[in-house]
């Protein structure tokens, strides 16, 4: 599918529900979800990318969208929780620095430990392979797949970045050839054929 500069036709933003959580919709489901679970992702991008060899174009930006919006929404969570654990650690500095009083070192150590053990239960629990931190991963890790097919299908000619009138009409080989005979000609910058083709553009 070339190029038809009518892109943002083709593109769809994330909805809100009541409470403002951002609804995300994937191409190839029916359904609306606030978050994704880790097989989910999965499954999806095996099924609809990895196992299909037929992939509509304007699904893949749709979906590579999605997930970008959905890893920047997991990731300003995990921040959020980042703020709250340097918080606790300044209030348990200035705590030390404020009662120093030697009648009341027990309670002190007892009061520190027990802000320290809830920032410790914390971390570990944003950290555990069921947290949002472990889903990254594979957000990430769906993002860099569609991506590459995404590079895949432009470098072989297969989506256009703008449609080119020397191709219409060519089937995709003879596309092919002229690409590749256009790039080992236009490799020496000096040569007549690379500067018209530089001065063309």
């Amino acid at each position: 599918m070339g190029y038809d500069g009518k892109i943002n036709r083709k593109l769809r933003t994330v909805e809100l529900n009541d409470d403002d959580e951002c609804l995300y919709k994937l191409a190839y489901r029916d359904d609306k979800k606030s978050s994704f679970k880790r097989i989910d992702i999965l499954n999806y991008v095996n099924k609809h990318y990895l196992e299909k060899d037929n992939i509509i174009e304007e699904n893949l930006l749709n979906d590579l969208n999605t997930f970008k919006t959905y890893r920047d929404d997991v990731e300003i969570t995990e921040k959020n929780w980042d703020i709250f654990q340097g918080l606790i650690t300044i209030y348990v500095a200035l705590f030390n620095d404020v009662f120093k009083s030697e009648t009341a070192v027990f309670t002190r150590l007892c009061y520190i430990s027990l802000i320290l053990a809830v920032s410790i239960l914390v971390y570990l629990i944003r950290t555990c392979k069921h947290s949002n931190y472990y889903k990254l991963k594979f957000v990430t890790n769906a993002i860099y797949t569609l991506e590459t097919i995404k590079e895949d299908k432009y470098r072989n000619g297969i989506w256009c970045k703008k449609s080119d009138e020397r191709y219409e009409g060519l089937e995709l080989t003879e596309v092919k050839e002229i690409r590749t005979y256009t790039y080992k000609t236009t490799k020496n910058k000096y040569s007549p054929r690379a500067m018209y083709e530089r001065k063309r553009r």
